[in-house]
């Protein structure tokens, strides 16, 4: 099969698509942290704590599962098969396709939580330009993407069943899924997945601690959103560079310094900020 999908790339890139060849190695951007890190404060800034947390839950559960089944699958990129093909150098492994993951699990939390058709229309062709990308730089065959979107999918599927089913079941399933992360991390080992369960935690831990707050960032004006997005941002990362430089290198030091992150963001920096603002009348 990937000997068929293989040759699938070698047809793209002699097709007139590859004079685009810039503009789809452009579209990588969005699949690294220089993206993803503003995208996670903008989302705090954006949504009500309980639908940012959704949204940040959603994609970092669904990264999670992509780089255990990575880990699992252990799969050669195509570029590793025939570096021909390799437009842009890429490590790791092949199924499924990381980008493809999280541009489903975004689209689909993007439809669900926003209701803006701007915003639901742009995330859904960012989607398809993206996941077509990898496969066009030789990064991913076919299958890796479909396999991606169904993890996406899967992922959107159980958020749609923990807020339907009773609370007390959905912690037990949240509370389930956790630990079996936990479990993987010990089987498999990586920096990556250590970094989405330190963030998590951290989220998930400040949610809580937030959730009974009725006073939010979501509830001040725009410039004052605005303004807030800057300082979320800019000590968030303050946070991350102090701690990585205090703490010594290993996979538990990354999940201290991302689960602060996560705090931070979803309880710590929201709780400091609106102390600094003039109080109503």
């Amino acid at each position: 099969m990937h000997a068929l999908e293989l040759e699938w790339i070698r047809l793209l890139q002699g097709s007139p698509l590859a004079a685009w060849r810039p503009f789809w190695v452009f579209l990588n951007y969005f699949d690294t942290p220089y993206f993803y890190s503003p995208l996670f404060f903008f989302i705090w800034t954006a949504l009500s704590r309980k639908k940012a947390c959704h949204f940040s839950c959603a994609f970092i559960a669904a990264s999670l599962l992509s780089t255990l089944v990575k880990l699992a699958s252990n799969m050669e990129r195509p570029l590793a098969v025939d570096p021909s093909v390799g437009w842009l150098p890429q490590a790791g492994f092949s199924f499924p396709s990381g980008a493809a993951t999280h541009y489903m699990i975004i689209f689909l939390m993007t439809l669900s939580l926003t209701k803006n058709r701007f915003f639901s229309v742009l995330t859904g062709i960012l989607c398809l330009l993206i996941s077509f990308s990898r496969v066009m730089l030789g990064a991913h065959y076919v299958t890796d993407v479909l396999g991606g979107w169904l993890l996406g999918f899967c992922v959107f599927l159980g958020f749609l069943f923990y807020k339907r089913v009773r609370h007390e079941l959905a912690t037990f399933y949240l509370r389930l899924a956790f630990y079996l992360s936990i479990l993987g991390l010990l089987l498999f080992g990586s920096d990556k997945a250590m970094f989405n369960v330190g963030l998590l935690s951290g989220i998930l831990f400040g949610s809580f601690l937030g959730e009974k707050k009725k006073e939010t960032v979501t509830t001040t004006s725009l410039s004052v959103r605005g303004l807030y997005f800057l300082y979320l941002f800019l000590s968030a990362g303050l946070i991350g560079l102090l701690l990585t430089g205090f703490l010594p290198p290993g996979r538990f030091p990354v999940f201290i310094v991302y689960a602060v992150v996560g705090f931070w963001a979803s309880f710590g920096a929201e709780s400091l900020f609106l102390q600094t603002l003039p109080k109503k009348k």
